[in-house]
């Protein structure tokens, strides 16, 4: 399947941080999943997917290990426990593991 990201779309500021609002891009996207996935058990609905990329920088590609037509239900609706993230808000010092 493959997502393309709105433009323009920008991550909510958080001054508490030092955070400035920046565009979320496909990187973000794939890094954020692909992340959860690693952490989520056999039961999650991330265990559907197989791999997530970043084609470029708006477009995102996942490829499921099996067709499950309730999938975009699952993933888009109040059963998604994900949360798309700054990417650098996941790898720098003192934010990995970390919900903002």
């Amino acid at each position: 399947m493959t997502f393309h990201l709105r433009q323009g779309i920008k991550f909510f500021a958080n001054n508490n941080i030092g955070f400035v609002a920046r565009e979320i891009t496909a990187d973000d996207v794939a890094y954020s999943l692909t992340r959860t996935m690693k952490t989520s058990g056999p039961g999650s609905y991330l265990a559907m997917i197989s791999s997530v990329k970043a084609v470029d920088k708006y477009t995102v590609a996942i490829n499921l290990k099996v067709y499950e037509a309730n999938w975009f239900f699952i993933f888009g609706g109040g059963m998604a426990m994900g949360a798309i993230q700054p990417k650098e808000w996941q790898t720098e010092a003192g934010m990995i593991g970390t919900t903002l």
